[in-house]
């Protein structure tokens, strides 16, 4: 009986972590929301590192349209290139539609293979 419970708890352990995960996704958000961008960030900005998916991608958005901190190409690029590596469909699609945005005449986005060496 008590290795049918480790067993469960083994199994369910990664579920439960990204259950929790989820829930500090969703709190971060709704704080977004309310432009409480520093309480997110103390969220986020963990999360990313240990690269979670959605954090990484957020972080991105955060930096391109100067959520909470300053507005940077480059940080934002890096965070989406970072989230692409997992070979995720929404982190591809997100990474190319963050450089189409941040093109311009002065402003071209380096390639990911060139962010992510550093």
């Amino acid at each position: 009986m008590r290795r049918f419970i480790y067993t469960i708890l083994l199994v369910l352990t990664p579920t439960l972590l990204s259950a929790g995960n989820y829930k500090s996704i969703l709190m971060a958000n709704d704080l977004r929301k309310e432009q409480r961008y520093a309480e997110a960030l103390e969220i986020i900005v963990p999360l990313a590192q240990k690269s979670h998916l959605e954090a990484q991608l957020i972080l991105a958005e955060m930096y391109f349209s100067a959520e909470g901190l300053q507005k940077n190409n480059n940080r934002a690029l890096y965070w989406a290139c970072k989230a692409s590596v997992t070979d995720d469909h929404r982190a591809n699609k997100f990474r190319i539609k963050l450089a189409l945005r941040a093109i311009s005449n002065d402003y071209q986005p380096p390639q990911c293979s060139e962010i992510l060496q550093n």
